[in-house]
């Protein structure tokens, strides 16, 4: 099953959007699934949910799930790619939200150089973690006490705006709303110089193994922007 937000394509034959980027500054969605059960995508109204200013003006945003619920097994996995038009250049940025709420499974958002991760955040084990580097596997679990966290809170909107300031060099500005839009809680800017290289070629979203298909299991996401300063 594909978002089927581009009116001028039915059925729809992959993820696509209006205007066709469905984004700025991307390339077309790819997409896996590891089971035809438990696993897919959709448009959601994500401020029924209790999201904040997460839906786009037609009142809905992106969502998918995995789940191990309805025959599918466990170990159900949903992603999404994206990749910006080019590589992030010095001084290049890009930003999303996405909304999470229960944290069973593994659920998050990763900024991939090659197909290995600059940046991870991950809902797992009760919390929100993340972290520069490390394993592509978000489920390897290796030193994850290692790994920054933050305490629950319902309905919670993530922003996170990546700028890469050289090959080794980068920051991630991330903030939180939930019960009050109005006043985000400024999370942190994290800033690494850690061996790895800090050009984001592109966007992977997944859900995987929650526990079954309640709409507070699923992942929430809209507003991608990639930009590089050209002259």
């Amino acid at each position: 099953m594909a978002w089927t937000n581009d009116p001028t394509n039915t059925p729809s034959t992959g993820l696509s959007a209006v205007p066709p980027n469905g984004g700025s500054g991307f390339q077309a969605w790819t997409s896996s699934k590891t089971a035809s059960i438990g696993t897919g995508y959709f448009l959601g109204n994500a401020a029924a949910l209790g999201y904040a200013n997460l839906n786009s003006a037609d009142n809905t945003a992106f969502a998918m799930y995995g789940h191990m619920g309805g025959g599918g097994g466990s170990g159900n996995s949903t992603f999404a790619f994206r990749k910006p038009i080019n590589p992030l250049m010095d001084n290049g940025i890009i930003s999303l939200k996405i909304g999470v709420n229960f944290r069973n499974g593994y659920k998050g958002v990763q900024f991939l150089n090659a197909g290995n991760p600059v940046f991870t955040f991950t809902v797992y084990s009760n919390l929100y973690r993340y972290r520069f580097g490390g394993a592509y596997d978000y489920q390897n679990t290796t030193g994850y006490n290692t790994w920054a966290s933050l305490a629950y809170q319902s309905n919670s909107v993530f922003n996170f705006i990546y700028t890469k300031i050289s090959s080794s060099f980068a920051t991630i500005d991330m903030s939180r709303t939930s019960s009050d839009p109005s006043s985000p809680e400024e999370l942190a800017t994290f800033n690494s110089s850690a061996a790895i290289n800090k050009t984001v070629d592109e966007i992977r979203f997944f859900v995987d193994s929650a526990d079954n298909s309640l709409e507070a299991n699923n992942l929430y996401f809209n507003f991608l922007s990639a930009y590089n300063a050209y002259r």
